[in-house]
C-alpha cells in the first residue's frame, strides 16, 4: 500500500484546473501539477498517460499532464492560427486549453540593467506563459487533415519489409544490435561493458522490434549503468527503458497490451519518492520524443518517394543515405552474432534484461 506520508507533505490545493488558469497563478499551477503525479502510481493511469505521450510527442510532460486533465479525449491540438492556417476553424462557443509556451526576455542584473555577452549581444532568458490551444474536435472545415503515412502492422508480413525496418531501427541506436540465441528467459539485454544489445531470435517481427526499442532506450538512458539485477536502480531504469516502449510501439500502431506497470504501486514503498517519478516522466517523455521523431523522419521520407518509380527496397536506401547499388543481405545481418554462451546471458552483472 503506497504510504501518503511520504507522497504529500504539503497541504493539497482546493482550487480546481480551471480556477487556476483563469487567475494565471503559476505557482499554483506547478504545485497542482506536482500534486498530480500521484495518480499516476495507478497502472491503469499511467497507462493512458503514456498513450496521450504516443498522440502529443511533441509536448512536455507538463503540457501532456496539462491537455490531459482538460480533455481526456483530446486528440491534436494547436492554436487559433495554426489551425486556421490548416483551412480549419474553431467551433464558435469553443473552450480553449491551456498549455506552457516559451518566451525570451532580457537577461537583467539585480539592479535591472541587461546583460551582455563579449560582443554586446543582450543575453536572453526562457520563461514560460499559458497559451490557448483548441482539440481538433472543436474545429471544423472541409480539408481532411494530413494522417500518418505509414502503417507498420500492415507491413510486417513482408520479410524484406520487415529487415528493412530491422535495420532502420539498428541505424538509430548508438550501439550495435545482433539477433543472437539467449537461454535464459529475457528477450533481450544491453551489455554496459562490450556497449551492444542482444535481442533473442525467434521472437516474431513485432516483438522483435519491440525488444529493440527497449533496449535501445537502456543504451540511451542508462549508457554506463551499475545498476545490478533487482536493486531500486535497475528496476527505476526498467520502469523508464519499458515506458519509452510503450509510447513508441504505441505510436508505430504495435499491440501493446502486454505491458505491464505495477511496480508503480510500490513505487514509495521501495523508497521512491514523488520527485523521482516527475524526473523519470521528463526523461521518458523527452527521449521517446526524439525516438518518435528520428522514426517518422525516416519512415515518412521512404513512403513519399516517388513510389511508383522505386521499389521499396531503394526508396529504404535513399532514405538512408545508402548507395541504392549494394545490395543488403538481410539473412546473413539479421543473424550475423556468433551464439552467446548460457552463462554470460545469465549470470553478467553488466547486462540489461528485459522479460
Amino acid at each position: 500500500m503506497v504510504e501518503k506520508s511520504k507522497i504529500k507533505e504539503k497541504q493539497p490545493i482546493d482550487s480546481s484546473l480551471s480556477e487556476i488558469i483563469k487567475a494565471k497563478d503559476y505557482k499554483k499551477l506547478s504545485r497542482h501539477l506536482e500534486d498530480g503525479i500521484e495518480k499516476y502510481l495507478h497502472s491503469d493511469d499511467y497507462i493512458n498517460y503514456l498513450k496521450f505521450i504516443s498522440q502529443f510527442h511533441k509536448y512536455s510532460s507538463k503540457n501532456v499532464q496539462l491537455i490531459l486533465e482538460q480533455n481526456p479525449d483530446a486528440s491534436r491540438v494547436a492554436g487559433f492560427q495554426t489551425w486556421k492556417k490548416m483551412d480549419r476553424y474553431v467551433k464558435k462557443g469553443s473552450k480553449a486549453l491551456f498549455i506552457y509556451a516559451p518566451y525570451t526576455v532580457d537577461k537583467k542584473d539585480k539592479d535591472g540593467t541587461v546583460m551582455v555577452d563579449d560582443n554586446g549581444t543582450p543575453l536572453k532568458s526562457t520563461r514560460f506563459m499559458l497559451k490557448p490551444v483548441f482539440d481538433v474536435s472543436q474545429t471544423e472545415g472541409e480539408k481532411p487533415l494530413p494522417k500518418q503515412v505509414y502503417n507498420l502492422t500492415e507491413e510486417l508480413d513482408d520479410p524484406k519489409k520487415f529487415v528493412a525496418y530491422y535495420n532502420l531501427l539498428k541505424d538509430l541506436s548508438p550501439v550495435d544490435i545482433s539477433i543472437e540465441p539467449i537461454q535464459s528467459r529475457a528477450n533481450g539485454y544491453y551489455n554496459v561493458t562490450d556497449k551492444r544489445i542482444v535481442v533473442k531470435e525467434g521472437l516474431g517481427e513485432v516483438m522483435t522490434l519491440k525488444v529493440m526499442i527497449h533496449e535501445m532506450a537502456h543504451a540511451i538512458l542508462h549508457a554506463d549503468s551499475s545498476a545490478f539485477f533487482g536493486d531500486k536502480t535497475y528496476r527505476k531504469q526498467e520502469f523508464e527503458a519499458e515506458s519509452v516502449a510503450y509510447i513508441v510501439s504505441d505510436h508505430l500502431g504495435f499491440d501493446t497490451s502486454d505491458y505491464s506497470f505495477g511496480y508503480l504501486s510500490s513505487w514509495t514503498d521501495r523508497g521512491n519518492e514523488l520527485s523521482d517519478l516527475t524526473d523519470s516522466l521528463e526523461k521518458i517523455t523527452k527521449e521517446a520524443s526524439k525516438l518518435i521523431e528520428s522514426i517518422d523522419k525516416t519512415l515518412t521520407q521512404i513512403y513519399t518517394l516517388n513510389a511508383p518509380e522505386n521499389k521499396f527496397e531503394e526508396r529504404v536506401a535513399i532514405a538512408r543515405n545508402l548507395p541504392v547499388a549494394i545490395p543488403r543481405e538481410p539473412k546473413k545481418e539479421y543473424r550475423q552474432a556468433e551464439p552467446t554462451p548460457k552463462k554470460t546471458v545469465e549470470n553478467s552483472l553488466n547486462s540489461r534484461m528485459s522479460q
